[in-house]
């Protein structure tokens, strides 16, 4: 069997470090071309990556948004991101589309190859676990890929207490993030696009190879400002989003927003491990320790980000001032 083609597709806003290193880790794994959407403009980004090969870049304005299928903007960031992808998926000669946000770094292309290549013509879509960063007792996060990544804990309901105490309740299989990965989606086949997998699709397999590194957070106030605005999204009618571990998670960081310690506090429990809390995983065996730094994927791209903290918190601070003056974070 040959080597199976396929297109990766994102809709971003976030701070040029952090998309400019996406773009070249996931441009290194060997995609046919990656469909990079902004959400709103980045000069940075958009200099960086004009010209640059197997990059189609397209700014998401509110023209572009007229002459889309939708008609105009839709109001959550998941409905972008699903007419973004149908696009993509009904447009692209690839024969696969991988579906993933900036934050998410696919471990390898040839894994993904592999598990591609391994499934039979019935496969209509391919799910990509997930594995999600955290920080080990005592690291002094400097660079914005720190860190180590935890898988989903096995048996959650019984495990998960004994392992994060009183904040199991905001862990969900204990991630703060999704814990169903993302999807590969087979094209031609007429899928109905969704986030992290296809509506009603027949024939879903689990990828044993690949899988994502999901950054749920680059930073603390990273994090805390992604829950910030799950907290202010607007109400619809119809099934509840979020499960009720993420929703714990912002609608108590909207409470303690303009209390510095209670934030600091609330990120820490969450998203850094105890020494004992890093024993027990490592015991489950759901504790990843390899180092993640695409410092050499941007090189090889001819591209160059800071990717520290600091760098990054800055640009995220200019970014969203009106947001940070509306919510009062104090972090």
């Amino acid at each position: 069997m040959g080597r199976p083609i396929w297109d990766v597709v994102a809709t971003v806003d976030e701070p040029a470090p952090l998309v400019l290193a996406f773009v070249a880790h996931t441009l290194s794994l060997g995609p046919r071309c990656l469909h990079l959407y902004l959400d709103r403009p980045n000069p940075a980004v958009q200099d960086a990556l004009a010209g640059l090969a197997r990059v189609k870049v397209t700014l998401c304005t509110k023209e572009y948004w007229l002459a889309s299928a939708r008609k105009k903007r839709p109001p959550l960031h998941v409905g972008r991101q699903k007419e973004n992808a149908r696009q993509v998926y009904e447009s692209t000669p690839a024969e696969w589309m991988v579906s993933v946000d900036c934050d998410e770094f696919l471990s390898s292309g040839a894994g993904l190859e592999e598990d591609l290549a391994a499934q039979g013509p019935e496969v209509t879509f391919m799910r990509i676990p997930v594995r999600e960063r955290v920080l080990p007792a005592g690291m002094v996060q400097g660079g914005i890929f720190d860190g180590v990544f935890r898988l989903p804990v096995p048996n959650y309901k019984v495990v998960g207490p004994k392992v994060y105490g009183v904040y199991a309740d905001f862990l969900r299989s204990g991630l703060t993030g999704h814990v169903i990965g993302k999807s590969a989606f087979r094209t031609g086949r007429g899928l109905q696009m969704c986030l992290h997998a296809p509506l009603n699709a027949p024939m879903g397999v689990v990828g044993t190879r690949a899988f994502l590194r999901h950054f749920d957070g680059v930073t603390p106030l990273h994090y805390a400002m992604k829950l910030l605005r799950r907290a202010r999204e607007p109400q619809f009618k119809g099934p509840v989003r979020h499960a009720m571990a993420r929703q714990t998670q912002f609608l108590i960081m909207a409470e303690v927003a303009r209390d510095p310690a209670q934030v600091q506090e609330l990120v820490e429990s969450l998203k850094r491990l105890t020494p004992d809390q890093a024993t027990a995983l490592r015991g489950l065996g759901v504790l990843d320790e390899q180092e993640f730094d695409p410092s050499a994927a941007l090189s090889a791209a001819g591209l160059q980000a800071d990717l520290s903290v600091s760098a990054f918190d800055a640009e995220l601070r200019a970014r969203d001032a009106e947001m940070l003056g509306e919510t009062g974070l104090a972090i």
